[in-house]
């Protein structure tokens, strides 16, 4: 078997475990604060594609 596909399972399986630790320990408030801030990010990351398509 190759050796990368073992190196993606297993960060990926890292990635879960640690999302599911940090779900677990965190108050409901900051995870809304986290939910807030991907939405920004992603809000943003659009409005710069679409800036630098249409407006440049």
């Amino acid at each position: 078997m190759q050796r990368k596909p073992i190196i993606i399972a297993a960060a990926v399986i890292v990635a879960v475990a640690l999302g599911v630790l940090y779900f677990k320990f965190t108050p409901v408030w900051a995870l809304t604060t986290v939910a807030a801030a991907a939405g920004g990010l992603v809000v943003g990351w659009i409005a710069h594609i679409l800036y630098a398509k249409y407006v440049k």
